[in-house]
């Protein structure tokens, strides 16, 4: 099965697995519902819930069972997510920078990967490429 990012995006091979499940987190309302309808309309994506505030934010992941979370820059460009990723280890982390046009990457290995500009079909690709459960880009 192939799947196409809204708007002309690189084609994935999409797995037949559970879909991506994905948190929306800390981002302001009008980015979230700008977001929210783009990950949604992927047959491989689903939005499992949304939460605020970096205090429930371990236990919003632990509930939803979140495999993606998606977040709005906070006040601090240099957020640190050790306890997040420690505590869900299998979870990536794409924080949206620049007010949405750019993002980064966080997983727990020791690295990030600076994610470039932001549109939607380039959200949707580093939603699919930081999950093991699709393949590369075709």
């Amino acid at each position: 099965m192939r799947g196409e990012a809204a708007g002309g995006g690189r084609a994935w091979k999409v797995s037949s697995l559970m879909p991506i499940r994905i948190l929306i987190s800390q981002m302001a309302p009008l980015l979230a519902d700008i977001i929210a309808p783009i990950v949604a309309a992927q047959p491989d994506m689903r939005i499992v819930g949304r939460a605020e505030g970096d205090a429930n934010l371990v236990k919003a992941a632990e509930r939803c069972r979140a495999d993606v979370i998606i977040l709005g820059q906070g006040p601090s460009t240099e957020r640190r997510y050790d306890e997040l990723l420690y505590s869900c280890s299998h979870l990536k982390i794409i924080e949206l920078v620049d007010e949405g046009r750019s993002g980064l990457l966080f997983e727990l290995r020791p690295h990030r990967v600076l994610l470039g500009e932001m549109s939607p079909p380039g959200l949707l690709d580093a939603i699919r490429a930081s999950t093991s459960r699709h393949a590369a880009p075709i």
